[in-house]
């Protein structure tokens, strides 16, 4: 039986380390997203998480949202009940 890889780690040009995450989609298609460290110990245990957060079916896959989107969406639901309509809407 073959080991499951949630994610791999590598040394990049600028002496960083860059942590590929693996999720999968709805359809079962493979994602990857990636982020960078400037420790090695740092990348081992963003992936460390990772791996649990896979096995334990609580990763969640980023979203795709833009900025604009999530602030608006952040300023309906979670700020507009506790502000002034005037300084909600200026």
């Amino acid at each position: 039986m073959a080991v499951k890889s949630h994610g791999t780690i590598t040394k990049t040009k600028f002496d960083t380390w860059k942590v590929w995450f693996y999720f999968r989609d709805d359809n079962g298609n493979r994602i990857r997203r990636s982020k960078t460290f400037e420790k090695k110990q740092e990348a081992k245990a963003a992936l460390a998480a990772h791996v649990t957060a896979m096995e334990k079916n609580t990763a969640v896959l980023p979203d795709s949202n833009t900025l604009s989107e999530w602030l608006s969406f952040w300023l309906e639901q979670f700020k507009s009940s506790k502000i002034e309509e005037t300084t909600l809407y200026g």
